[in-house]
């Protein structure tokens, strides 16, 4: 019950921010160490964006979907990477084989930096044959711990818990497939 209680209050939010132009952001739901939250129009094409986010020692996991991409960031408003940037990231969770992902710099709204990468939803994994957004969508959903590493800097390693993952990526689906729904266009009634 608790489940479909959530989702529900979740449709009925995001469904209303859609149509909403003066709201910034709505907090959704908290699991764990996540908080999911629905944006109206957050991104750069003014789209509606919903978000699962990780936050820790001024330090930032977040995965987004605008309705059209999926991507994942990582920040620290300490940081300072000249913007467009390719920045090498190792992805590991738990004791998961790790993913070498390139994120691209951009600015963060504190004047930070934060790390992007955004999912190409055909790309496969050329050991498994997997479509590589699912199996990292499977092991941070499943994972217990995440760690991250930055070879090409002085960035120390980081590590994270991904308690409450599981209900904040369920979250993150259903807010997606609102969107979806909600900004796909509609045919004329026949009078």
């Amino acid at each position: 019950m608790h489940i479909f209680s959530n989702t529900v209050a979740a449709i009925a939010l995001v469904t209303g921010l859609i149509g909403s132009a003066h709201a910034d952001q709505a907090f959704v739901e908290r699991h764990g160490v996540w908080s999911n939250y629905a944006y109206p129009k957050a991104d750069n094409n003014n789209l509606p964006l919903c978000a699962a986010i990780d936050t820790w020692n001024a330090q930032f996991l977040s995965f987004k979907f605008d309705g059209q991409a999926f991507f994942m960031q990582v920040g620290k408003d300490s940081w300072n990477i000249p913007e467009g940037k390719m920045v090498t990231v190792n992805f590991q969770v738990d004791n998961a084989p790790p993913f070498t992902m390139n994120f691209v710099s951009m600015k963060n709204s504190t004047g930070g930096t934060l790390l992007s990468f955004t999912f190409n939803p055909d790309a496969v994994d050329d050991n498994t044959g997997a479509l590589y957004l699912d199996e990292v969508w499977n092991v941070v959903r499943n994972g217990l711990q995440l760690h991250l590493g930055f070879p090409d800097g002085t960035e120390p390693n980081w590590s994270a818990s991904l308690v409450g993952s599981t209900a904040a990526l369920d979250s993150l689906k259903v807010c997606g497939q609102i969107i979806n729904k909600a900004t796909q266009p509609t045919q004329p009634t026949k009078m």
